[in-house]
Parts: C-alpha cells; structure tokens; sequence
C-alpha cells in the first residue's frame, strides 16, 4: 500500500500531539516518520525530523532507524549524503553500522546507475573489516556484471572464492560474467582467464570455455 501524503501528515500531526501532552517520542516513533518521508520523497523533512528528534528530543537512533534512513536517501538520490551518514554515524552514535546499512547504500546507488557511488560503499565496508553477505553480493555483484566493470567483478570474486573466505556466489551471475568477457575477448583475455581460473578452483561449475589461443 502507498504511503499518502496526508497518512504523513496525519502521523506529524500525532507527534505534535504527543509532545504536547508531555510524552517523549522513540526511535520507533521516528523510524516511521522516517518511512513516511521515503514514501513521498521528502528528504528535506526527513533530515529535520532526524535532527529534531535525536538532538532536541534525546531520541537515540537504533539500527533500524539508520535503515530508514540510509533508505529514504537512496530514493532521493543523496548518495554522497548517505556515505557520510554511514561513516560518521559510530562515532555519533556509538554502534557501528553493519553489512545491511552498506547495502541499503549500494542498492539506492545502483537504483540510478551510480556504480562508482556504489563501489566507494563497498570499499568503505572492507576497509571497516564488515564482510558481504548474501544479500549483499546479490545486490552488487549483478550489478556490476551488467555494467561489464570487470575488474570490480574480479575483486569480489577473488576476495570471496579465495581461501580462507570462500564464500558461496551464484554460479550464473560469475558464468554470465565470464560468458560476455569471452565475448569480448581479446579485449577481455586477461579477465576471462582469471575468473575462470577461480571458478575452476572453487569446484563450480564453469560453461565458457576459454580457447588455448586466447589462455
């Protein structure tokens, strides 16, 4: 169901409502106004009404609340926003953001092509010691195939197929990806033949076949 504009409304109305009569908003209370402002895409009142209730209110953001937030960014398109958000919020706030706020990052990045936006969150992400989950991987990874940014698609595929991560990566995204780099060879020789490389040693099942003239 949408959000409506006057639901949001509606809902300020029950915040002032509950000031006036002497009862302390909560970070549940401000995660659904957060919602609300994704819904009708309002930044600029979901900036204030963070702003109002953690620093004004004494309101203490929990997980889910950055959640919200990082989402309402991406559907505005304030990316760079939310990558200060994420890289500042531990010192502001004192919990560290895990793997589901850096993803809410890439997937509002990637909703509008912003694949370098979306690779500076992940680069962000590894450099604070926070591993890709499944979620994670299934959002970038096919994105990064679709954009044919090769080296990008190696860097996972290496940090996550080499012991001792090894972790589990869809055989069709890594087989799309090395069907269209053998595509494009010799343009992509060097990429195709290190992926297949790591295919063939993680055990998956590899459907390219790499020439010997092109090895």
């Amino acid at each position: 169901m949408l959000f409506r504009s006057h639901d949001l409304e509606h809902a300020l109305q029950l915040l002032d409502d509950l000031v006036k009569a002497g009862l302390a908003p909560d970070d549940i209370i401000l995660t659904h106004l957060l919602d609300g402002c994704r819904h009708v895409a309002n930044l600029e009142l979901g900036k204030k009404l963070f702003t109002d209730l953690t620093e004004n209110a004494g309101v203490r953001p929990s997980e889910i609340t950055l959640v919200s937030l990082l989402k309402l960014h991406g559907r505005c398109g304030a990316n760079v926003d939310a990558f200060e958000l994420v890289s500042t919020w531990e010192e502001k706030y004192g919990f560290k953001p895990s793997v589901i706020h850096y993803t809410c990052i890439m997937s509002g990045c990637l909703r509008t092509k912003k694949y370098d936006d979306a690779w500076l969150a992940y680069d962000l992400m590894c450099k604070r010691g926070i591993n890709l989950d499944e979620t994670a991987i299934s959002t970038l990874l096919p994105a990064l195939v679709s954009a044919q940014h090769w080296e990008r698609v190696l860097c996972i595929a290496r940090k996550l197929l080499t012991p001792p991560v090894c972790m589990k990566i869809p055989e069709e995204t890594l087989n799309v990806a090395l069907s269209q780099m053998t595509a494009a060879a010799p343009a992509c020789k060097r990429e195709a033949n290190q992926l297949h490389e790591l295919m063939r040693e993680a055990g998956m099942h590899v459907r390219s076949r790499i020439s010997k003239r092109s090895a």
